[in-house]
């Protein structure tokens, strides 16, 4: 972990109202969200994270 707290490889953020899985990635001193994919549940406990094509 970095001094601040936060893991090497950033932060996730899930957003229920869109769906939406963010990482959130530290680099020179500034933040920057990268759009992970969609979270699709099949269940109330399970899911998959369905990825969109660039």
């Amino acid at each position: 972990m970095g001094s601040g707290g936060t893991p090497e490889h950033g932060a996730y953020q899930y957003i229920p109202a869109t769906r939406e899985l963010l990482r959130w990635i530290k680099a020179g001193g500034v933040w920057n969200r990268e759009k992970m994919g969609i979270v699709v549940w099949h269940g109330s406990t399970s899911f998959s994270i369905q990825q969109e094509s660039q």
